[in-house]
């Protein structure tokens, strides 16, 4: 019997394929990233801070000096600490919003 892997190539539209990613991290947050509006995958995928994709909100929030969205995606259930750290990304970088 052939190896039951299936090929991907490009970027998945739906999540069946986005499956064949599971393998391929950071294929798979890039892939992630792509699927909230306005985002855009993050080119640094090692030491940038759990930080995936970035986007700009269109208006600062109204308690807020930021403009600057951050995300982090998690293909596994994430830990506290990973939460943590994220949370310490955001409030270090003044982000208005953190998904």
């Amino acid at each position: 019997m052939g190896d039951p892997t299936i090929a991907v190539t490009g970027i998945p539209t739906e999540v069946a394929s986005a499956r064949n990613l599971k393998d391929k991290p950071f294929d798979f947050g890039s892939w992630a990233v792509t699927r909230l509006s306005g985002f855009a995958p993050n080119m640094k995928q090692i030491g940038d801070g759990g930080v995936d994709g970035r986007s700009m909100l269109a208006t600062n929030p109204d308690d807020g000096n930021s403009k600057l969205a951050l995300a982090q995606i998690k293909g596994r259930r994430p830990s506290l600490g990973t939460l943590r750290d994220f949370i310490d990304v955001t409030d270090r970088d003044w982000v208005a919003l953190g998904c």
